[in-house]
């Protein structure tokens, strides 16, 4: 984390108010792409973002130390996406249409082979591998986000990076992207 980053996590935590507008503008985009990703639909991962933003805001002043937001805040948006995803019944059908059409498009682009393929993996899978890979946190604070060890962590990533090897290998287009994510995973 940045200096400028704990000293705005500092003052927010202290009750600055000022401190804690700007730390949420800062993390606002980290926020809504998680959620995003988890929801794959705007207009709930917005609504899923400012449910975090506003839990963040009101909570803030119990976390214990400044390293410990960035974790804290991965839970606090990844808990608001799955509530948000609990309200609204649609949105696995939603994601499911959305990934067979661009499964059926032509010439379609090579991240649209990772995000269908993304979008195809059980819900808990496609948050493990939205924080390791989009949000870049370790094992340990995805543990921490999860509520998991972080040995599960690692043994779930394990199992998606298998699955989503699968999915890219059955995709309808081979694009070199793919091949290269197929050799990661």
């Amino acid at each position: 984390m940045s200096d400028r980053l704990a000293d705005l996590v500092d003052g927010a935590i202290r009750g600055d108010a000022s401190h804690m507008d700007a730390l949420l503008e800062a993390w606002w985009p980290e926020a809504y792409r998680i959620a995003f990703g988890i929801l794959r639909d705007r207009a709930l991962a917005q609504d899923a973002a400012q449910d975090a933003c506003a839990t963040t805001y009101r909570h803030i002043g119990a976390l214990r130390s400044v390293g410990s937001y960035r974790a804290w805040l991965y839970r606090v948006v990844v808990r608001c996406a799955q509530e948000t995803a609990r309200k609204q019944p649609h949105v696995d059908a939603l994601v499911e249409t959305l990934v067979s059409k661009a499964a059926t498009a032509p010439d379609i682009e090579e991240s649209l082979d990772v995000g269908a393929a993304l979008g195809r993996l059980p819900h808990d899978m496609r948050v493990l591998v939205l924080l390791r890979y989009y949000a870049n946190l370790t094992s340990r604070e995805i543990g921490s986000v999860m509520g998991i060890p972080s040995a599960t962590v690692r043994f779930r990533l394990a199992i998606a990076r298998r699955r989503l090897k699968q999915l890219l290998d059955t995709s309808p287009s081979a694009t070199p992207l793919s091949d290269e994510v197929r050799t990661r995973a």
